[in-house]
This record gives C-alpha cells, structure tokens and sequence, in this order.
C-alpha cells in the first residue's frame, strides 16, 4: 500500500477523493481492522492448531509428538488415524477414564482410543468409522456406569468424521487467544515466542509439541494415544479443584452431575450397550469390556450419599447382560489393590491403577485373550517400580521433574523409571 495513502485517507477537512484513494482508504482500515485477528490466527496456525487429524496422527508417529489442542474438537478423528497407521493388535474404546491404558503395559502394538466416548454412541460412530481402517486382535471396552442413568437434560453425541476430516477455522477460535492473554493462561512472552519460533519453550518436558495445550502445559495426547499432564502432575500447576478428590466429592455431596442420586438407571441405554457391544464383537477378532475403580474415598461418599443404590443396580444389570462376554467389575477399588495415590483424581485412575487391572485380568484369568499381549512379569515388575505413583515416566528424557503430591494427599512419591 502506498505510503502516501494514510495522509490522504485521514487529513482534517478532506470531503473528497478519487475512487483508487478511496478504495485504498478502505484496504486500509480493514487491514488495521484485521490485524488482531490475523496476528491470533498466525498464533494457532504456528503451534498447529489448524492441522487436520490425520496430518497430527501423522506427526504424533513421526516425532513421538503430544497433541493437545485448545480450541478443536477431533479427539475421535486424531484416534482413528492413529489406528490407521500404527496398525495395532490392542485397541481400547473408551472414556476419558481409559486414557491411562499405555503401550508400555503391552507386548503387542497398541493404540488408546479412550477420550472419544461421552456417551455409549460415541463408541458405536467410533467402531463403524475404525472398521474399514483397522480390525485389532483385541478391543478392550471401558465403561462408566453414569452412561446407564437417565437423562434429563439430554444426550450428546460427539463428532466424529475420519480420516478426510478437516480443521476448521473461524471467528470464535481466532479470539481464543485474547481470552488467554486476558486470563493469564498464555502469556505476552509466550505469544511473541509461539509467532517468531513456532515453538513456546516448555517448563514441563520436551515432546514434540502440537497444539497450545501441549505447548504450555505439556498436556494432551501421545502417540500411542494415552493422556500426559506434565505441569499437572510435576506439580507445576494449581490444582486446587481435585485437590483431596474435592471436585468429585463435591459432585457427590450436592447430587449433581454424574453422581446425581435421583438419576435412575435408564433401560434404553442397556439397549444400546447390546448394540455395542455386537459391532465391538465384529470389530475385533477378542473383546474384553472393563468397569474401572473409583478412589476409595469417592465409593465412601457415595454409599453415604445414596448415589450408590443406582450404581449397584446398574453395576447388577451389567453382569446379566454381558454373560458370555469377558467382563470385568472393577469399580469397587479393593478389586484392583493400589492406593489413592495412584489416582489423577476423583474419577480417574493413573498409569498404574490401569496397569493394575490388566494383571489383575492376566493373573486372575489364565485363559483371558489378554494373556498373549501381556508380559505378566514385565508387567508386575513395572508396577512394583511405579508403585504409589499415578504415571509413570518410562524415558526420564521427556520430563523436567518428577511427579508430584499434586492432590495433597501426604503421598510419597518417588522417582519412577523403566530400564
């Protein structure tokens, strides 16, 4: 644009102009109009917000990246394209609450599409989108039991579109980062870094980095699809929600949400469950279904609260159904051994509570079609290394620190390692 234009578009007393000054007049204001917007979306495009799933599945492989976007949701689309291309024999479909089921309690290749369920159709979407891709030699199902309350305020299913699916940019994600700047979760410093390098230098670790999340807080997906906290977890973050388990007690003791008490189990989610698990069974040569543990002082506060009565009836339910099937309860904690100081919080269990369950299956059950991708001593011994720990640091190398007492709970924790 040429230097004379401002002067001409903003002298005092100037009525007129020629249509070319005129229209570089207005060039003009729409690009000082634009500019924020352009500098934000620079921002996100330069930390990867705007790559689409199968190009970050790519990259997760390549690099042994983490990917933890702020602003998208495709958690079930970057799963499906790791399981295009890692190819695995052990899949896990779940919640967020199988995210800690990691390729390193595992003998065979691997894949944790936990995240991509909110709701049991998510894992139905899911399944018939994996089917083309991938047909493991085992699929191992998690469950919650809130899946099976009723639902007053409704159902949601998440998106869930594949490999050809594509990232989209628009006006609220382009401002995301003036709200990050404004509530200090990003930084001045940070920024300018992000635009200039492509990179914000991490306090947490050192994976290759993808997304603003994994950027900042060393929080989001691995390779092998498991979840990572870094800041969180080494303690270099405030916890003070889930501290003591306060979040889900607090859930607990107002009866909302998931542990609602005058939610009643929902007949036509046990339906639904007979749906899929039948395409569960045709996607995978094995299957094995799980209900994961509550820390104990959650299963307390319950049964205190009376929010167990429905869980016992659904937890009942399940049996009856999924006679035939490999199933197993574990909600009650006792089941799986541990201590609370291997949970991440009130509703999730870490790196060894899920690497607990699976000796527990191999142990317990000879004849469980996880004995061939277990190594059960490698597996105790991984265990015995990491106990009392909620994740386990299996290469130092991507870590600046170790884990910490972050919900307060008087746990000594030690240094946790994998020769």
């Amino acid at each position: 644009m040429n230097s004379n234009v401002a002067p001409i578009c903003f002298a005092r007393g100037r009525t007129t102009m020629r249509p070319a000054q005129f229209l570089s007049c207005v060039g003009l204001v729409l690009l000082f109009c634009a500019a924020p917007l352009l500098a934000s979306g620079a921002l996100l495009l330069r930390l990867g917000e705007f790559e689409d799933p199968d190009s970050i599945g790519r990259q997760l492989i390549k690099y042994d990246g983490l990917y933890g976007t702020a602003v998208n949701s495709n958690v079930g689309d970057v799963k499906l394209s790791l399981t295009a291309h890692l190819k695995p024999d052990v899949v896990v479909l779940g919640s967020s609450r199988s995210l800690q089921f990691r390729d390193i309690m595992f003998s065979s290749t691997f894949v944790n599409a936990g995240g991509v369920m909110g709701e049991l159709r998510d894992g139905i979407n899911f399944l018939k989108l994996m089917k083309p891709l991938r047909h493991p030699k085992l699929l191992i199902l998690q469950l919650d039991h809130w899946w099976f309350l009723d639902a007053p305020l409704g159902r949601a299913e998440r998106e869930i579109s594949g490999l050809n699916a594509v990232t989209d940019v628009t006006l609220p994600k382009l401002l995301q980062p003036y709200h990050w700047l404004q509530d200090g979760s990003l930084t001045l410093a940070q920024a300018i870094e992000g635009l200039i390098s492509r990179r914000i230098s991490p306090n947490w670790g050192n994976y290759y980095p993808i997304g603003v999340q994994a950027h900042v807080l060393g929080r989001g997906f691995r390779m092998d699809g498991s979840f990572l906290d870094s800041k969180l977890w080494l303690g270099l973050e405030e916890n003070s929600a889930s501290l003591q388990f306060g979040a889900i007690l607090g859930q607990i003791h107002r009866s909302v949400g998931s542990f609602d008490k005058t939610r009643l189990p929902d007949p036509k989610m046990f339906a639904e469950l007979a749906d899929l698990i039948a395409l569960a069974q045709s996607s995978a040569d094995s299957l094995i279904v799980v209900l994961p543990s509550l820390p104990r002082p959650v299963i307390a506060a319950m049964d205190d609260s009376g929010a167990s009565r429905a869980v016992t009836v659904i937890r009942e339910r399940l049996h009856e159904l999924l006679q035939g099937i490999e199933y197993y309860d574990f909600h009650e904690p006792d089941s799986v051994g541990g201590t609370d100081c291997e949970y991440l919080n009130g509703n999730h269990g870490g790196d060894v509570t899920y690497a607990r369950i699976l000796e527990h299956i191999a142990e317990q059950n000879p004849t469980s079609s996880l004995g061939q991708f277990v190594d059960l001593p490698g597996l105790q011994d991984l265990i015995d290394r990491n106990e009392g720990l909620s994740f386990i640091q299996n290469d130092p190398s991507h870590y600046l620190g170790l884990e910490a007492d972050y919900l307060n709970l008087n746990c000594a924790k030690q240094r946790s390692e994998l020769h």
